[in-house]
């Protein structure tokens, strides 16, 4: 992971607890599915992901037979923060 990603990821979650108001096992389950994006992009911050580390981690997800709703929930998750980086950042 890159070190830029750990502030990064703890800033959002409290943005996630405290104006989103989502409960701790949503929060918990979207830092476990960021974290796994940042492990994957093998310390390209997340910051600097582009759209095929993005296609090529969906593609890792399939083949390791992640279920569609899993999947899902790690979009939703992606989008979110995404959303919040060009919003608040």
């Amino acid at each position: 992971m890159a070190q830029s990603d750990i502030a990064l990821l703890r800033d959002y979650d409290q943005y996630l607890r405290v104006e989103k108001g989502l409960s701790g096992q949503t929060c918990e389950s979207y830092a476990a599915d960021l974290l796994q994006f940042s492990e994957f992009l093998k310390g390209t911050p997340v910051t600097r992901a582009k759209h095929s580390n993005l296609t090529a981690f969906l593609e890792h997800l399939r083949t390791h037979g992640v279920e569609a709703r899993s999947v899902a929930r790690k979009l939703s998750a992606l989008r979110g923060l995404y959303r919040w980086l060009l919003l608040d950042k």
